[in-house]
């Protein structure tokens, strides 16, 4: 399923959003927690990473990385869903567009008459409606 979805540009961009996003949180998280819950937070701080790179990559708390793995699978999850969503109605609107032209060409090549209408009139009509009520274009 990865394999088909990352065969489209689209999708592609999706996921890379989505990780990307989950990657932005990581740093942000990192950040927060190193310059201001270490400052200010200490009593609540129990290991004070003490540098930047400690706070994203090696000092961490087991909660801590289970909240930013969390996030980092649930952006991954809202990606491909988001993905599968985009390819979906991709095709239906591709399915769509084949069925209008399909039956655009039995309408517009059939010889019996045929009229689109609505609540009050007809907006439409085919070439062999017009020759049978004698007219010659369709205002």
């Amino acid at each position: 399923m990865i394999n088909k979805l990352t065969k489209n540009k689209t999708t592609g961009l999706v996921l890379t959003a989505a990780i990307l996003l989950g990657i932005i949180f990581w740093v942000v998280d990192s950040v927060l927690n190193f310059y201001f819950f270490s400052e200010h937070l200490r009593f609540m701080v129990f290991q004070r990473p003490e540098t930047l790179l400690e706070s994203v990559a090696t000092n961490i708390s087991f909660y801590t990385l289970f909240v930013r793995i969390s996030f980092l699978v649930a952006c991954a999850i809202g990606g491909t869903l988001t993905a599968i969503f985009i390819n979906r109605r991709k095709k239906a609107e591709e399915a769509l567009q084949k069925s209008e032209e399909k039956f655009r060409k039995v309408f517009e090549s059939s010889n019996d008459a045929m009229m689109l209408l609505d609540e009050n009139e007809f907006f439409d009509c085919n070439n062999a409606t017009l020759r049978i009520f004698g007219c010659t274009i369709w205002k």
